[in-house]
């Protein structure tokens, strides 16, 4: 059964907080405390294959051996498939997240740099690679038009990095046209 309807939205928060101790003499001045918070949404992708859409939905945990790598057809689509378990075959991804959810050590887990078929997607030159951590940031990026996914440009690697196995979420919005 093929998708009717549905949406992807991605949002960033984030808080700062400082504590600043009086200055001069001590005595009964409290402590300055200085926040700050941030709540943005990057990405909201609704259903439909034009600019600003998606009518394919991933989002699956796949582990990650230690020291070994994963590549992923995002073309065929039959190696991540969308919420409902069916073939994703892309044709156009326009939002990817990739973030640990599980194991791994400081040596982390590398996003991009498949050996064939390279999917460049996002970066700027074939190649290209970002390093993600346990506890850290995950790897975003997207487009409301996308980047093209071809027969020789479909393969998306994730390499860990790490002693341990790993644990990662990848999250995939992209179009079949």
């Amino acid at each position: 059964m093929a998708m009717s309807d549905g949406f992807l939205r991605s949002s960033v928060a984030c808080r700062v907080q400082g504590t600043f101790p009086p200055q001069g003499v001590a005595g009964d001045l409290a402590n300055h405390v200085v926040r700050q918070s941030a709540n943005d949404t990057i990405t909201t992708l609704s259903y439909g294959t034009g600019s600003g859409q998606a009518d394919l939905l991933v989002c699956q945990d796949r582990t990650i051996n230690a020291t070994t790598a994963a590549t992923y057809d995002l073309y065929t689509g039959t190696d991540l498939k969308d919420i409902d378990g069916q073939t994703a075959a892309h044709r156009k991804v326009k939002y990817l997240k990739v973030s640990i959810v599980d194991g791994g050590d400081a040596a982390g887990v590398r996003v991009g740099g498949a050996a064939s078929d390279e999917w460049v997607g996002y970066f700027a030159a074939a190649g290209d690679k970002q390093d993600i951590f346990p506890g850290g940031p995950p790897f975003v990026v997207g487009s409301p038009a996308g980047k093209a996914v071809g027969t020789t440009t479909k393969n998306l690697k994730i390499e860990n990095l790490s002693a341990v196995a790993v644990t990662v979420r990848i999250v995939i919005a992209g179009t079949s046209v």
